[in-house]
Order: structure tokens, then sequence, then C-alpha cells
């Protein structure tokens, strides 16, 4: 049995490294590739030509998404996901990604909004591009299950000790997940239902890696859910406060 245990933690220590490494080279012409596109973009082109360039460069910077999710998957797996701890302001950084993502009023029948409670801290000691990463990643998610109604972040807390417990929920009024499905969305590779992935894409990395990293910041990632009437994912971490914060 311990053999087993051992050749299997071996097999899944190889795969990983495996992912890590070929994700890692394919970025670099991947890179190459985004590089001369925005550059043959910056040319004088004709309408056709220019639609061509910018598919390439749409492309493949939707490839490029789907390697930096691998990589960052297999480095977790791997134990080599290193965070990082920096003061920030966790209610501009949530503003900041609610203004990158708020859908166009005109185009979209969706309204994403914020909510900070004035009670909870905004200053904390955290890895800032990690916490965005696992935010983009719950409202990204909310915004492209949702076809009408809102998107709302929410975030409650309290600061005792040093320390601010905080709760950031991302409600949504979307399709709803069966609740058959709530226990396996944050597997990795895997979707609600292969409809859904033909549908909106993805690769069903996302909330794994979400799930993961909000593990390694010592907190979690949880979810409520009614078949269409909407979802809400709450993570909920506990961070050391910060006075002095550095922006920008």
């Amino acid at each position: 049995m311990k053999e087993r245990t051992r050749a299997a933690e071996a097999g899944s220590k190889a795969k990983s490294e495996f992912l890590a490494t070929m994700s890692h080279e394919i970025r670099t012409p991947m890179n190459a590739v985004l590089g001369m596109a925005s550059l043959l973009e910056e040319t004088s082109l004709d309408e056709e030509q220019a639609l061509y360039a910018r598919t390439i460069s749409e492309s493949g910077k939707a490839l490029l998404d789907i390697i930096n999710g691998i990589l960052d998957f297999s480095k977790i797996e791997a134990g080599k996901l290193e965070l990082r701890t920096a003061p920030l302001d966790l209610q501009e950084l949530l503003s900041g990604v609610a203004r990158m993502l708020a859908p166009n009023p005109v185009e979209s029948r969706v309204a994403l909004q914020l909510e900070y409670d004035p009670e909870a801290p905004a200053g904390i000691l955290g890895d800032e591009g990690r916490i965005r990463q696992i935010i983009v990643n719950l409202v990204g998610n909310a915004l492209k299950f949702t076809e009408a109604g809102s998107v709302t972040v929410r975030v409650t807390g309290q600061a005792a000790g040093g320390m601010a417990k905080l709760r950031i929920a991302v409600k949504d009024t979307g399709v709803g997940i069966p609740e058959d499905s709530l226990e396996k969305i944050f597997t990795a590779f895997s979707q609600v239902n292969s409809t859904a992935c033909r549908e909106f894409g993805g690769t069903g990395l996302g909330l794994a890696i979400a799930s993961r990293l909000a593990y390694l910041m010592g907190g979690g990632i949880e979810v409520q859910s009614v078949l269409g009437k909407g979802s809400t994912f709450t993570f909920t971490c506990a961070f050391a406060t910060a006075e002095d914060l550095v922006t920008g």
C-alpha cells in the first residue's frame, strides 16, 4: 500500500512538473507571436488584413490565458507556487476589477456593482496579484453565466487584534448550478456539463485554481446556488491589517 501511494505521488509530481515545463516552453513562442501580431497591426493594412491581424492577436491572447492557467495549476500541484505579501488597498483593488470587467450598458442587460461595508477594513497585507486573480475569476464566471439582472460583489468583515476577517461574496442572477454538480465545480478540468463548455467556453481550471489559491492563503471558497435563479461564491479569508498602503 505504501509503495502504491509513493508511486502515485511520484506520478502526480512528474505530471505537474511536465505541465509546468511545457507551459513555460509554449509561452515563449506564444509571446513572440503576440508581439509580431501587435507590430503587424501598427503597419499600413487594408480592412481585411487588419481583421486577420486582430484575430491572430485575440486568439493568441486567449491561448496564452489557457497556458498561464495550466502553468499556475501545475505550480500549485507541485507545491512551487509562492505567495507574496505586501500592503494593499482591497477596496481599490476590487474597484479596479469592477471597472475592468463592467459590461457595456448599451450592449448588456447585466449590471455589475460593488458594495463595500464601511466597517470592513481596506488596508491589508496580502498577495495583490493572486487576490485579484481569484476575484476576476469569480466575477468573470458570474458575468459569463448571467444573461440579465445583476452581479454584485459584497465585502463584509471586521478587524481585531491586527487581523481582518473578510468575506467577499460574488452574487449573480444567472443560470445557477444543479445541486448534484456543486461538489465537482472546484475540480480541475471540470465543467457543469459539456453543453456549458461549448456555449460559454473555458478549460474548467479557473475555479480549481481560485479555490487552491484561497486555500494557500489560509481561506476558502464556498458556493450556494439555485438552478435558474443564480449563484453566490464567497471567498473567506483572514489577513493581517496594514496601516501604510503602497499603491500604484
